[in-house]
């Protein structure tokens, strides 16, 4: 007897597909032969940027193009300084050929993350390195952080070589939704929120700045780094003054709404309170939570960095319960989205983000099902200045090497 009856899959979470480990490969796995089409030069150069020394005749089969329309695409390349020419290929059989490489430092990218108690200022080139990295430190942030941040800009430029100023400098900014607000002027215009603070840091620095999600952006720091283990499908959690969270699928840093800077709000999900009644995850597990701790046995404690705050009594009550609540969240979201891994970043300490994913994972273990295997749950290892690092990758590949622009 034969049906037509679809199977229902098991639910079993996938196996973590492989990802371009090059952190500007943002969906390159959507280059394939029939569909590359109005963006086929930013293909050939995501390719070059991807397999160094790579030759015509390679991008030639990748792309599914002729061989003269690579020619022309890399010639213009060329003339625009992103890309060189290696040593020609000699004794092989064919005609020579002649590899191309990226010029890393033709474009430069500087990342800020604006924080409650931090503004991370990273510069990065093409290779996905920062070449420099600086923080500046504040008790609460004031407007005056766009003319800090013009003059860590003014500073790092001063070290581009004059023979090789790089061709274009793009720039990304992240900073939380609830803190973008009171760093612009009431009544400004030109936006609000996160786009608000770009523009205000265009007009600063002169650079074209975008704005990011924070946790998207950390999310594909992490995900991006060099050396970095987190090269599949991973949920990445910022615990900060408030938790924000990202979803990395098939390679791809999922977007959200409104370009990105509403992703996944895990942070908003309902967990099980001190007594019992639903509360929000952010309300349990972030550091806002842990300081409404402090202020409770020491009202003028609360204003302390986060280091000084993790070292308090009031630390392990935190940790206890954000243990037990991020367990319910990451386990609810894995059986939903079948996803395998989930990574913790921010601020937080890391010594404390260690003994957090130890506890999270020890609570995990007594809600999972015995047939299944837990969300496996680590470190990040981008730090504190992920989200700025995440904002220098992400407008070089949106300038670069998305195949539909987004302007």
């Amino acid at each position: 007897m034969h049906t037509n009856a679809a199977k229902t899959p098991m639910p079993h979470p996938p196996e973590p597909p492989p990802a371009p480990a090059h952190p500007l490969a943002e969906g390159i796995r959507g280059l394939h032969h029939s569909s590359i089409s109005a963006a086929n030069q930013r293909a050939v150069l995501m390719i070059v940027a991807t397999t160094p020394g790579i030759t015509n005749a390679e991008i030639s089969r990748r792309a599914g193009l002729g061989a003269q329309t690579v020619s022309r695409f890399l010639a213009d390349l060329e003339n625009d300084g992103l890309i060189r020419r290696g040593e020609v290929k000699r004794g092989q059989p064919g005609l020579p050929a002649t590899p191309y490489f990226l010029i890393y430092d033709s474009v430069m990218s500087l990342g800020v993350s604006i924080g409650w108690h931090r503004c991370d200022v990273v510069l990065m080139d093409m290779s996905g390195a920062a070449t420099a990295v600086e923080t500046i430190r504040y008790e609460q942030p004031a407007e005056t952080v766009f003319s800090d941040v013009d003059a860590r800009w003014r500073t790092l430029a001063e070290r581009f070589d004059v023979a090789r100023k790089p061709r274009m400098v793009v720039a990304g900014v992240t900073v939380p939704e609830d803190l973008a607000d009171g760093l612009l002027l009431p009544g400004e215009h030109g936006g609000r929120g996160t786009d608000g603070v770009a523009r205000r840091l265009s007009e600063a620095t002169g650079l074209p700045f975008r704005g990011y999600g924070m946790a998207r952006a950390a999310a594909w720091a992490e995900h991006g780094g060099p050396g970095s283990p987190w090269k599949g499908d991973f949920l990445y959690l910022h615990i900060d003054e408030v938790i924000g969270s990202a979803v990395i699928l098939g390679g791809v840093a999922w977007r959200g709404g409104k370009g990105g800077v509403h992703g996944p709000q895990l942070g908003r999900t309902l967990s099980g309170g001190r007594v019992g009644e639903p509360t929000r995850l952010q309300d349990i597990a972030s550091i806002r939570a842990l300081r409404k701790r402090v202020r409770e046995k020491r009202p003028r404690a609360d204003a302390a960095d986060a280091e000084t705050l993790f070292s308090m009594p009031a630390a392990e009550a935190w940790l206890e319960e954000a243990a037990t609540a991020l367990a319910w969240a990451f386990s609810n979201t894995a059986m939903v989205i079948g996803m395998r891994h989930a990574v913790l970043g921010g601020p937080v300490p890391r010594q404390v983000l260690a003994r957090l994913c130890e506890a999270v994972r020890d609570r995990m273990r007594a809600i999972w099902p015995c047939d299944c295997d837990i969300i496996g749950v680590g470190v990040g290892l981008a730090g504190p200045a992920a989200p700025a690092i995440g904002a220098s990758y992400l407008p070089i590949y949106e300038a670069l090497f998305e195949r539909e622009p987004s302007g």
